[in-house]
């Protein structure tokens, strides 16, 4: 009797062995698809550049005999308004942090960098002919590097997840003017012209960004990310030159009852950048 059930014990043992291997043994949890953590990437943007450039000039003059001016009247040139408006590729790369606030919710943190790189001059003419002055050359403007922090907020799905976020932005620029000539006429004189010089500030622009974007998990620590950034800055003033005329390079005829002491030349620069971003991104779970 005891053998009887010893054996039967034995091929109930057995029998479930076998049936757990049909049936792919016990429930396990799949891995999970989207990791949260630090995260790493690299990739390009498709930018749209847009950027405001004002120059102005201001001439400061002394009297000489009847003239009808004293020392320290000024005379505003004429303005220069230029509009930028450029597309450019640019490899960018992106750090970040993500974690989930519920099943659903999560929050993070990101910066972007992009090496831009862009380069646009414009004519300007200086040409006042009260002063008897003109001159010509050309702006050159330089946006180099952008930067944004953002903050954002998003929605997780089985393999990845959809956000929104904001923060600062940050624009390294470089403004300048190149002087090719100038040339003054006094007392039917024939004009002067002047040899060229450059006149150049490197300064940041501050601003904000919003942006929208999709990261898809295609394993559990990579991901690929687009996203669209709308980017903006405030209006800045570069001082390009202000001192004296002959530092600036010109030549006003010492016989002409007008006769110009400084010279100030600044510019106004705003900019705005439209963002289509690519990239792959590694995932570092702690």
């Amino acid at each position: 009797m005891k053998k009887i059930v010893s054996k039967a014990a034995l091929g109930l043992l057995v029998g479930g062995a076998v049936l757990s291997a049909f049936a792919g043994g016990p429930d396990v949890p799949p891995a999970p698809m989207v990791t949260p953590g630090f995260y790493i990437g690299a990739g390009g943007s498709w930018n749209t550049i847009d950027a405001e450039n004002n120059y102005h000039q201001i001439y400061t003059f002394t009297s000489d005999t009847g003239t009808g001016y004293v020392k320290g009247d000024t005379i505003r040139g004429s303005d220069k308004v230029h509009y930028l408006h450029r597309n450019r590729l640019a490899p960018m790369f992106q750090a970040g942090y993500w974690a989930p606030i519920d099943s659903e919710w999560l929050w993070g943190l990101q910066a972007n960098y992009k090496y831009l790189n862009h380069v646009d001059t414009s004519d300007l003419v200086i040409n006042n002919n009260t002063v008897a002055a003109r001159g010509t050359g050309y702006g050159k403007f330089k946006l180099e590097h952008e930067l944004l922090l953002l903050a954002y907020f998003g929605m997780q799905f089985s393999k990845g997840y959809a956000y929104l976020g904001a923060g600062p932005a940050a624009f390294w620029v470089t403004d300048g003017f190149v002087l090719a000539g100038l040339q003054t006429a006094g007392n039917g004189t024939s004009p002067t012209v002047v040899s060229s010089r450059t006149f150049e500030k490197k300064k940041t622009l501050w601003g904000g960004a919003a942006q929208i974007g999709w990261n898809y998990y295609f394993k559990p620590t990579w991901f690929l990310s687009f996203s669209y950034t709308y980017a903006l800055s405030s209006k800045k003033t570069f001082t390009l030159y202000d001192g004296k005329s002959g530092s600036f390079n010109q030549q006003f005829d010492a016989t002409h009852e007008r006769k110009a002491d400084d010279v100030s030349l600044t510019s106004d620069k705003c900019v705005t950048v439209q963002e289509v971003m690519f990239s792959l991104n590694k995932v570092f779970a702690f």
